[in-house]
């Protein structure tokens, strides 16, 4: 909608049809009211409990329909409102433009109204310039307070035609009641662009353990309800702290002064403690750097939590980015954001440079919502990743849920070493993403069954990766050898977008570094990420050796 179409808006026509719906609630409750006080008291019997009961039916009808509708009333009353007060800085913005000789063209586009002839005096010029820049301010404020009433009037309308409830502990329906656990995000989604924007914000106050790890929910609010939640969290596990540092002081005052298991597991429990406060501490950083908080549990042996970069809500290519052994928020999640922000920021100049993309955007997730195996022995099982698939599945959904009205165009998983195992299990349980790029990997059990096209999975191996070479042997197979799936390399090479030289990683952990100098295995990371096919660098397989003519 532009500046002509939201002049064009009536805030009377608003106005009437509140007051028509106003009008059928009121009846309809008193129709409810007749109802429900209707039945003859000197009627018993079977016949008599069977029409109380189906009057009790009606009744609860009637409630359902004015209780989803209701709302869309208050919600028209709102709108009228605000429509008049945008009306008002319409016309306070047009007066403004013509002072300065200014017009707002129905498209929110400045026009001079000069002649172009007049010799301005230059003080003069110089506020024409300034106003013009306060116009353009105030025209996207105007158009985006527009939109912000457009989307809660149909969001409003939405819930009343279909209006997805849930039942609170009593088993009575509450729009405020949250979805029982399970519940698929797409349906999560709908419940919460029904609430009102007053209800979504009592529900990040009350409920912000939930609400910010609710796939489904719109990334901005989960966000909201995290940033809200670290302050409590912290200062709950300060407290813990200074509870098992004083036992454990006191069990060192005891008779047992010397060192026992149970001077060690206190040890264990203060360290895990300390660790969960320096996650937040890290969380915190990212906060104040920008990024967005989309996952935080404290409730296990560690904080467990996913960081977002960039627009998560609106960006047309996403992803989504795992990694594997070794990976804890307080040691690593800041190491991991920033190389992801540089990935991210290749993939955001690649757009760019494509004429044809140049109005698209990156985003990515560094994904840290699962425990990793922190020693070699729980590296060589699958449970980690297979828990933390489950999860990972879910947010994947959540991503595509909750822009169902504006998706994606491409979302990719990308992982390193235990991490694709765990993408590549969740991969088969979601068909949410549209590629799959692993670096390092360890192997997922092989392509059956994944949902991804083949025509979409890529994988990175450099030269003296042991993991990316032996682990196969583990964790079902290496990559390098699944014909479905295309390497693409590591080596030195040439950008094909730019002739900029990119140099060659080695060994298994420096895929990304985040270091400003661009690797072959980031370029090719980013361009798999936004799909610039034209851009892949595939991997060169060694020359065979020539035999001479009749050799073996």
């Amino acid at each position: 909608m532009n500046w002509g179409d939201i002049r064009d808006w009536d805030p009377a026509v608003l106005e009437s049809a509140a007051e028509d719906l106003k009008a059928a609630l009121d009846q309809l409750r008193r129709h409810a009211e007749d109802l429900g006080g209707s039945h003859p008291r000197e009627w018993i019997g079977e016949a008599s409990r069977a029409a109380r009961t189906k009057r009790g039916e009606l009744v609860d009808e009637y409630e359902d329909v004015t209780h989803a509708a209701e709302p869309v009333w208050k919600q028209l009353q709102d709108a009228a409102d605000a429509i008049t007060d945008l009306h008002r800085e319409q016309d306070e913005a047009d007066e403004l433009a013509r002072r300065y000789f200014w017009r707002i063209t129905d498209a929110g586009a400045l026009e001079s109204t000069l002649d172009g002839v007049e010799q301005l005096d230059p003080e003069f010029a110089q506020l024409r310039r300034d106003t013009a820049r306060q116009l353009s301010d105030a025209i996207s404020a105007v158009e985006d307070k527009a939109g912000e009433i457009d989307a809660e009037l149909a969001a409003a309308m939405r819930r009343a035609h279909s209006p997805t409830v849930f039942t609170d502990e009593d088993g009575d329906k509450d729009r405020l009641a949250l979805p029982p656990s399970g519940t698929d995000p797409a349906q999560v989604s709908e419940w919460w662009h029904g609430l009102s924007a007053e209800e979504r914000a009592e529900l990040i106050r009350t409920e912000p353990a939930a609400i910010g790890n609710l796939d489904g929910v719109p990334y901005s609010a989960r966000h909201e309800a995290n940033v809200a939640r670290i302050p409590d969290e912290r200062a709950r596990l300060q407290d813990r702290l200074d509870e098992l540092r004083a036992e454990r002081s006191e069990l060192q005052r005891g008779p047992r002064r010397s060192e026992t298991s149970e001077h060690r597991e206190y040890d264990e429990r203060i360290e895990r403690v300390e660790n969960k406060l320096d996650a937040l501490d890290a969380l915190d950083g990212q906060i104040v750097d920008g990024n967005q908080v989309l996952a935080l549990d404290t409730s296990g042996a560690g904080v467990r939590s996913a960081v977002g970069i960039g627009d998560v809500d609106s960006a047309a290519n996403l992803s989504v980015y795992t990694p594997g052994m070794n990976s804890a928020v307080e040691r690593n999640m800041d190491r991991y954001v920033d190389e992801v922000e540089e990935l991210n920021r290749y993939a955001n100049n690649m757009l760019d440079k494509d004429p044809a993309r140049r109005n698209e955007t990156a985003a990515s997730v560094v994904w840290m919502d699962y425990h990793a195996p922190q020693t070699v022995s729980s590296v060589l099982s699958d449970s980690r990743a297979g828990a933390g698939a489950e999860r990972l599945a879910g947010f994947m959904d959540g991503m595509q849920a909750t822009r169902a009205d504006d998706p994606p165009q491409r979302l990719a998983g990308v992982s390193h070493s235990y991490g694709t195992t765990t993408m590549g299990l969740a991969l088969k349980q979601t068909d949410a993403a549209d590629a799959f790029v692993t670096q390092g990997s360890p192997g997922w059990y092989g392509s059956e069954d994944l949902q991804v096209p083949e025509t979409e999975r890529f994988n990175l191996s450099a030269r003296g990766d042991a993991v990316a070479d032996f682990g196969g042997f583990v964790h079902g197979g290496n990559p390098s050898n699944d014909p479905s799936v295309q390497e693409l390399s590591t080596d030195d090479a040439v950008a094909p977008d730019t002739g900029e030289e990119l140099h060659a990683v080695t060994g298994h952990t420096d895929y990304a570094i985040a270091d400003e100098e661009m690797s072959t295995s980031e370029y090719n990371t980013a361009a798999a990420i936004i799909g610039q096919e034209s851009n892949y660098i595939d991997q060169q397989l060694p020359e065979q050796p020539e035999f001479p003519h009749g050799a073996p």
